[in-house]
Order: C-alpha cells, then sequence, then structure tokens
C-alpha cells in the first residue's frame, strides 16, 4: 500500500506527500506502511537488514520483547492502512496507547497517516515497478514453504487492498499469482518477464529466466536458488484459478456494502474499529469491524444522525489472518469486551446478533475437484465463533433484525 500515481517527473509532488503535506488536496496516495506491514519488508533496520540496536531499547523500555514489538508495530501499519491512512483514525496500538494515526511514526520520524479523506488513501501491496506480489511471497517465506503457502500469502496480501477503506488498486496479474521471475524492475526488460497470460496455460512466469543484470544483479545468488526451485515453488494451474475466483469473490463482499466505501472520515473514525489490538493481542491476526450508522428516520441514505447507513448488513467483520494455522475469535456481544485492547465489541445497533460467511465467499465453498478451496472451506462462523484458515482473510456479515 505505497505509492503515488503521478508523473514520476513530479518529484516536489512526491516529497509533499511523504511529509504530510497533500492532506485534504484530495489526491491519490498511500501510507508506506502498509505495503511494508503487509509485505513483510521495510521499517525498523539498518542498511544491512539488521535490527537497530535504538529500536530494541525502546522495545525494552515498553516491556516487550523486541521481535514481538516489531510484528505488532508492522501489524499496526496495516490497521491504519486499512483504516484509509487517515491522520485522524485512532486505534489502540502495540504499546496499548490509543493513538490517531498522524501521532505514529514511521522510518524514523515521519507521520505513518497523513490523510484526510478516504479518497486520498490508494491501497496496494504490489505494483508495476517492483517485484510482483507473489515474486514478493517467493522471497520472503522460507524456501521449504509449499506452492499452496505461497499462493495463499499471495491471496492474503490482496485481500488487504481489496478491504482496504479507500481506492484498492491490484497489479495486473496479482489475482492470477503472476511473476515476472523475481525480476525487481521490470521497465527495460521485454515481454519476456513482462508478459501476462491470462489463460494459464503458459504458467505464473515464475522460472522462465534469471531476470536481468540491471536491478537484479546483487540478489543474483539467492534468485538462482529459488528459481533453480521453480517447479516446486510456482502454483499449479488449479492454485490460479482458485485465486482469481477469490479475488472476484472478494470484489463482490466489498460491492455488497457501501461500509467499504465510505467518502467522510468522520464516518470511518466513527464505524470503523479494529479487535484484537495492543500489546495482549494475538500476532498475526487482525479483525476490522465496520458497523453500520442505525436506520434513517427519513428513508433511505446517511444514518440516523450522520453516518454511513447499510441497508443490508448491520455490520461486517473482516479478519486477516497471516498465521500459518487456523485463527479462532469470538466476536464480543453489544456489551462485552473485545480481544487484546480493551476494545468495546459488538456489531451494529438493531443486528441479529449472529455472525455468516459472507455469501459471496460461502459460494466458493461447495466447488467440487480442483476448483475446491480449501482455504476458504476453512472459514466459518459459528455463532458469534469465528475461524479463519491459515494465510487467509474472511468477510463476514451480520443482517439486521427482522
Amino acid at each position: 500500500m505505497t505509492g503515488l500515481f503521478v508523473d514520476p517527473n513530479e518529484r516536489a509532488l512526491r516529497e509533499a506527500a511523504a511529509l504530510g503535506r497533500l492532506e485534504g488536496e484530495g489526491a491519490g496516495g498511500g501510507g508506506e506502511g502498509g505495503g511494508d506491514g503487509g509485505g513483510g519488508g521495510g521499517g525498523r533496520r539498518d542498511g544491512d537488514g539488521s535490527r537497530t540496536d535504538a529500536a530494541d531499547a525502546a522495545a525494552l523500555r515498553r516491556g516487550l520483547e523486541p521481535a514481538r514489538l516489531e510484528l505488532l508495530e508492522r501489524a499496526d501499519w496495516v490497521r491504519y492502512s486499512l483504516a484509509g491512512n487517515l491522520a485522524d483514525f485512532a486505534c489502540p496500538s502495540a504499546d496499548g496507547r490509543v493513538l490517531a494515526g498522524r501521532a505514529l511514526r514511521y522510518h524514523g520520524n515521519q507521520p505513518l497517516c497523513y490523510g484526510r479523506h478516504p479518497c486520498e488513501h490508494v491501497a496496494f501491496v504490489g505494483c508495476h515497478d517492483n517485484e510482483t506480489v507473489f515474486d514478493q511471497v517467493a522471497t520472503r517465506l522460507p524456501l521449504r514453504a509449499s506452492a499452496d503457502d505461497r499462493a495463499r500469502a499471495c491471496r492474503l496480501a490482496a485481500s488487504l487492498s481489496l478491504l482496504s477503506i479507500g481506492v484498492p488498486f491490484l497489479h495486473a496479474g496479482d489475482d492470477l499469482l503472476r511473476s515476472k521471475s523475481l525480476d525487481r524492475d521490470s521497465y527495460d526488460s521485454g515481454d519476456w518477464f513482462n508478459a501476462v497470460d491470462w489463460t494459464g496455460a503458459l504458467g505464473n512466469g515464475f522460472g522462465r529466466g534469471l531476470p536481468p543484470a540491471a536491478k537484479n544483479a546483487g540478489a543474483w545468488p539467492a534468485k538462482r536458488r529459488l528459481l533453480r526451485d521453480a517447479a516446486r515453488v510456482a502454483p499449479t494451474p488449479a492454485m490460479r484459478r482458485r485465486a482469481a475466483s477469490y479475488v472476484r469473490a472478494l470484489l463482490r463482499a466489498r460491492y455488497s456494502s457501501p461500509l467499504f466505501r465510505m467518502a467522510d472520515a468522520a464516518h470511518v473514525c466513527a464505524q470503523l474499529r479494529f479487535l484484537n489490538t495492543g500489546p495482549e493481542q494475538m500476532p498475526g491476526a487482525i479483525v476490522m469491524v465496520l458497523s453500520s450508522a442505525p436506520v434513517p428516520t427519513g428513508g433511505a441514505g446517511g444514518g440516523e444522525g450522520g453516518g454511513t447507513h447499510d441497508g443490508r448488513y448491520a455490520s461486517v467483520v473482516c479478519v486477516f489472518n497471516a498465521r500459518p494455522e487456523p485463527y479462532e475469535f469470538s466476536f464480543p456481544g453489544d456489551n462485552e469486551q473485545g480481544g487484546g485492547g480493551g476494545e468495546q465489541g459488538g456489531g451494529g445497533k438493531g443486528g441479529s446478533g449472529a455472525l455468516a460467511l459472507h455469501p459471496a465467499l460461502e459460494d466458493l465453498r461447495g466447488l467440487q475437484g480442483d476448483d475446491r478451496d480449501e482455504a476458504v472451506e476453512g472459514c466459518y462462523a459459528e455463532g458469534r465463533r469465528l475461524v479463519v484458515a491459515a494465510r487467509t482473510a474472511a468477510v463476514f456479515v451480520e443482517e439486521w433484525a427482522r
């Protein structure tokens, strides 16, 4: 979830975005933290990739192991990005403090969030001038990781964009697990590395060859090791089809509710919250709750006293599970406390009280043969108990009481 879609020569505009000077200007951009947190890189490291002494000391002062604090901080980067990179959005942070996005720091003294309007946030993990999401995952997961693990991680990365407040963006072919054979900058690499096979008949591109030296030579030894194992690392055609179907299901889920598309920052701040936060959270799991404003007395449109009203769902719950095993979460009732950070629980007032897997994802659970999606089959709700499969995101909904 990084970058600005502007002419590359407009350096002044890019620098202004980095310093937060585009706040309120309506220009589409994205906080760097979401991409680094979602992609597993960046932040809190020296040039050689090692952790900084200052970062470790700060963690110990807060009573947390440095490695755990780093993991929890990266989860916070993702949370604030999911909330639209809004400067005023507040959430319990890794050390337990409730902080607005503008108060968090990223890469030194740079504010993590600077947006004033949701439309200013372009949410993406991979883009055209970097490695594809599949290639990022290939280099960051252990070499022993299976092709299915890698495919699931790519799908999870896509969900961070597709279910985010703001403007979601997918790099061409990410839904098909596209690879550029680990080329980190393919601007001058030609069709051999840049081609996208939309039919799925020719593979995803991983293992087409060692990427050109200009931008890749320094990492050739590591890339050679991965590319030699292409037959095991690359996804099967069935995995690619399932990934594309999953992305389409998430798109249907997004457009089934106006809560994903709230245009007013005040509505986002009032109607979006996270459970499983703070220092006692379960690492690797993010629970995002979108609550509808009450039914307006004047009919369709905004909610009572302002806010965004969803005529179908009282609440929508998105669970992002980056853990290598299933994640279970008991969604609290209206008068109960949420998990990990002491957040107030419950969904939209007037809801039925029961949660169910979103119909778009439920449709994938009945597929057979090669199209059978075990990741989605591992996601379900029992009352207010939610279960999400390993390295998977799921959307649950609570309808209005009848």
